[in-house]
């Protein structure tokens, strides 16, 4: 009724021995195939979502997302979800933030239902036809196609770094005034260790959480407000300061900001504890964005 080649289409599916559905609400999948025929699949290809009528990123986002959640249900250990989206709308080539929030953010939903963005591969559709105001006109008319595939993270599956999502944060460490600084039993860090990347990068890499790649870089050496905890009082002194900023990469397992907040709680808990103190709470970690925006940013 709306594409020219619709019937002949569910034709041939069904002369392959495959089952025609319709009227199926792809942000509740697991509704059907759970609840009343309790299957599922080895790949989900959802071609070029989009919400009805005019482009609305808001609500195309709003359907990705709940569609990765109603997919990942359904789709079966090492399984995919292959999806197709214009360039633009993937996000993932953004080279600032202000081009990923001009995208669909699919990596975004994809890590937030525990899903890795394994590939992002060049696609040319065997058609050019979507439906509008019940008349067919092709929609490939700007823009490159590409073809994004999710799967469920193992353990063992490396998300190519081009594919990888990332947040970050600031870590301040205290420097010391001097050295020989005890705390209780405990040597603490010397400022020759704090400002040695090579040594941090280790301390911070013990710590993070599995699947996720980190980097640290010293970004610069400043004067802040610190708590000296040798001293029994709550007073602030200025002291010098190391400020880190810690990059998460969502390599094995997807990077979420829950998990990036969880982290730098802990790291800040190690420094507190190895150094003459930090400034805890503080600024939050990022937004999860594209790799490629970290490659600009650094």
């Amino acid at each position: 009724r709306v594409y020219r080649n619709s019937k002949k289409n569910i034709e041939i599916i069904r002369s392959c021995g495959h089952e025609v559905i319709f009227d199926l609400d792809a942000t509740k999948l697991h509704r059907y195939f759970n609840d009343t025929q309790m299957v599922s699949f080895d790949r989900i290809q959802f071609n070029f979502p989009h919400w009805r009528g005019k482009q609305n990123n808001k609500r195309n986002r709003h359907l990705i997302q709940q569609f990765m959640a109603s997919a990942n249900e359904v789709i079966t250990p090492g399984g995919q979800i292959h999806m197709g989206l214009l360039q633009h709308q993937g996000g993932m080539n953004a080279t600032n933030k202000t081009e990923w929030l001009q995208s669909w953010m699919p990596g975004l939903y994809a890590a937030e239902e525990n899903l890795l963005l394994t590939h992002a591969l060049q696609y040319e559709p065997s058609y050019n036809l979507s439906s509008y105001q019940w008349k067919d006109r092709p929609f490939l008319l700007h823009g490159i196609a590409q073809m994004f595939i999710f799967t469920k993270p193992d353990g063992q599956i490396i998300a190519p770094k081009e594919c990888q999502m990332f947040t970050f944060f600031s870590l301040f460490i205290a420097l010391p005034q001097q050295e020989n600084n005890l705390n209780g039993d405990l040597m603490l860090w010397s400022k020759d260790q704090i400002l040695n990347e090579e040594f941090m990068n280790d301390i911070i890499d013990f710590h993070s959480p599995e699947g996720i790649r980190v980097e640290a870089t010293c970004r610069r050496v400043l004067l802040d407000d610190v708590k000296n905890k040798t001293l029994n009082s709550s007073r602030k002194q200025q002291r010098l300061v190391a400020e880190y900023i810690v990059y998460m990469y969502g390599e094995k397992q997807p990077i979420t900001s829950t998990i990036a907040g969880k982290f730098k709680i802990c790291i800040e808990e190690v420094v507190q504890k190895m150094s003459l103190g930090t400034r805890k709470g503080g600024w939050c970690v990022s937004k999860v964005m594209p790799v490629n925006i970290a490659l600009n940013r650094k």
